[in-house]
């Protein structure tokens, strides 16, 4: 079960957090991402997590995020490149699945994949959950209809 973030806001409108995000380049950026979706997950490592005082105002994670990748394809390019390299480097499959999760829902939601792919709703959600175990070929069906596709490098 996924846990909900939020940002903290100013009593102004101002999100603290987003003015130094929009300052990282692309690649920290990737990185943030990366591990605010690994504490939605609920694998905090040695972050704290403080308990949020009453009448503190707020901005979701989730919203922000989708709303990032869908206006810029570079970043969700890297993120799921970023997913992809901590899938392959700490077999973490979750965040890699959450990733595409992200991805498709900024593209348009599951329901618009399903249509591209000719692929089950109900099975894209199950596939693309966190007991999801998708086989490569679906994989690549999914990364093709969000406009990306797999690649090989030396390490």
């Amino acid at each position: 079960m996924l846990k909900t973030l939020k940002f903290y806001q100013t009593i102004n409108g101002k999100i603290p957090f987003l003015k130094w995000f929009d300052k990282l380049d692309i690649i920290i950026k990737t990185r943030v991402r990366q591990r605010l979706d690994r504490l939605a997950l609920g694998q905090s490592g040695i972050i704290m997590i403080k308990k949020q005082k009453k009448n503190v105002r707020t901005v979701d994670y989730h919203d922000w995020l989708i709303n990032s990748l869908s206006n810029n394809p570079k970043e969700a390019e890297m993120y799921l490149q970023a997913a992809l390299e901590e899938y392959q480097t700490e077999g973490n499959t979750d965040a890699l699945l959450l990733a595409m999760r992200h991805v498709a829902e900024a593209r348009g939601g599951i329901s618009k994949l399903s249509r591209q792919t000719k692929l089950n709703r109900e099975s894209l959600y199950k596939t693309l959950s966190t007991r999801g175990n998708p086989r490569l070929q679906t994989f690549g069906v999914l990364l093709n209809a969000l406009g990306f596709h797999l690649s090989i490098r030396a390490i």
